[in-house]
């Protein structure tokens, strides 16, 4: 961080970035959303905490936290004092950028083009269905000048988006009703998708963050040490590292995705059209760039 005084250092592309934060007595784990989120919080059993740091800083004291820069985002009702532990992430989150914390840092990541295809579907079903005339209007103008009927048209804005938005939010699956209707506005869901991915593609998503590079970077600085970083796409690998603290529990835990909820149609859209997944990859090229070096490294970081 020498002679940064001066000039700053540019960590993201916007003027701050965040991440998500869980906390034991044993580690303090970094993600993102769609990067294993649900999941922590399940093995924690406490609501995920938000940081919001600045992307250009100046000195390392300008990643210290403040009570008033951080989030409780969850939705689960769980019984603990959430001042406490909002309390306790700040307290130890500095002590990690002043290099006096004795828990272990892990860093959870996935395959950046995979996380992205999950963002976007969680991200559409929400957009889609905002409470606001001049976007429903504007769908609705959309689909029947793709050549769909009114009929289909009206079904698919007042029944379907509803359904989809609490399917792919945590998971609530009414399964008759949505697989009935889906059967029938599977061609203007499909339609739209492509439309939204196509947007996303060029601007990101809501749920995407540059967390991934940020935090290679904070490492690379010598900010962060001995962090340990887990692939959430190898199969196990956060099973078996939290395994002291989910083979106790009484309820199975579920690795909760939106892969049955149209992940699968991105994926079509994305091999389907070269001019769009080139996009895709053009928008995430850092973060694909440190998913290789992390999956490359031998020894770790």
């Amino acid at each position: 961080m020498i002679g940064i005084e001066n000039t700053g250092f540019l960590l993201g592309k916007g003027s701050h970035f965040s991440f998500k934060t869980f906390m034991d007595e044993e580690n303090f784990v970094i993600t993102a959303p769609k990067v294993g989120s649900r999941f922590m919080l399940q093995v924690f059993e406490k609501n995920e905490v938000d940081f919001h740091l600045p992307a250009k800083i100046y000195s390392v004291k300008d990643l210290e936290v403040t009570e008033t820069r951080v989030k409780t985002t969850g939705e689960y009702q769980l019984d603990y004092d959430v001042e406490v532990y909002e309390k306790s992430l700040i307290q130890e989150w500095n002590k990690i950028i002043n290099g006096t914390s004795k828990k272990n840092v892990v860093l959870l990541y996935r395959h950046p083009v995979e996380r992205f295809k999950t963002a976007i579907v969680q991200d559409f079903a929400a957009s889609i269905n905002e409470n606001r005339y001049n976007n429903i209007f504007y769908i609705k103008e959309l689909l029947l000048q793709g050549g769909f009927s009114e009929e289909l048209t009206m079904l698919f804005i007042n029944d379907f988006t509803k359904l989809l938005e609490r399917k792919t939010g945590m998971g609530f699956d009414p399964e008759k009703n949505y697989n009935r209707i889906y059967n029938q506005v599977e061609k203007l869901y499909k339609y739209l998708l492509k439309i939204y991915t196509i947007h996303a593609a060029k601007n990101g998503t809501h749920h995407y963050s540059e967390y991934l590079s940020i935090f290679y970077t904070l490492i690379t600085l010598g900010i962060l040490k001995n962090v340990i970083t887990i692939n959430l796409d190898i199969k196990g690998n956060i099973e078996d590292y939290f395994e002291h603290l989910t083979k106790n529990k009484a309820k199975a835990l579920i690795p909760y995705s939106n892969n049955e909820n149209g992940k699968e149609l991105v994926n079509d859209i994305l091999q389907e059209n070269s001019f769009i997944q080139s996009s895709v990859h053009n928008f995430l090229k850092e973060d694909l760039k440190i998913y290789s070096i992390l999956n490359t490294s031998i020894d770790g970081l």
